[in-house]
């Protein structure tokens, strides 16, 4: 179930004045943008925010929930470096993220929707259709460890292999 912003604002909204908080337009706007139209998301985000902060004032930052940090660190790691190291660095990440109880399949979508944007057009197909094998073979297997490692082994080799290319 998908809602549109404005849905996501006025819930943000009627939740925050059932709690006597007063959330400003641009703070519940960016709110469920950074929540990308969850309502779960962003309601838990608001919590942590009045938390924090107490007074949700107009130029209150989101922060993104660490584990969508990490992710967007792995993916970094991935596009800069493709290496052993690399493949090691995102393991140990991944290791930290399971053990929080972040499900494997969403690790997997947010590093899938990290990378996309900032790959090259020829190869964002094959990164999809792998991320798709290994999301399959995680609902199959029972160590997701090995089927995140693997998508990201993939993905730096398509991506070592696409930049040879280019310079062949």
């Amino acid at each position: 179930l998908t809602f549109s912003l404005p849905d996501v604002c006025d819930a943000l909204k009627l939740m925050s004045g059932k709690e006597n908080v007063k959330l400003p337009d641009a703070v519940a706007q960016d709110l469920a943008e950074k929540s990308n139209r969850n309502l779960r998301q962003a309601s838990l985000a608001l919590e942590v925010m009045y938390v924090q902060h107490g007074a949700l004032a107009e130029g209150t930052k989101v922060k993104l929930p660490q584990w969508e940090v990490e992710v967007m660190d792995v993916a970094g790691s991935i596009l800069k470096t493709q290496d052993p190291k690399t493949l090691l660095k995102a393991r140990s990440k991944f290791y930290e993220l399971l053990a929080h109880c972040i499900p494997a399949e969403t690790i997997l979508r947010r590093l899938l929707l990290e990378l996309l944007p900032k790959l090259d057009t020829a190869i964002k197909g094959d990164v999809v259709y792998w991320a798709a094998f290994y999301e399959h073979r995680m609902q199959l297997g029972s160590k997701q460890i090995f089927h995140l490692e693997a998508f990201v082994s993939k993905v730096m080799l398509i991506i070592k292999k696409h930049v040879m290319a280019l310079f062949m």
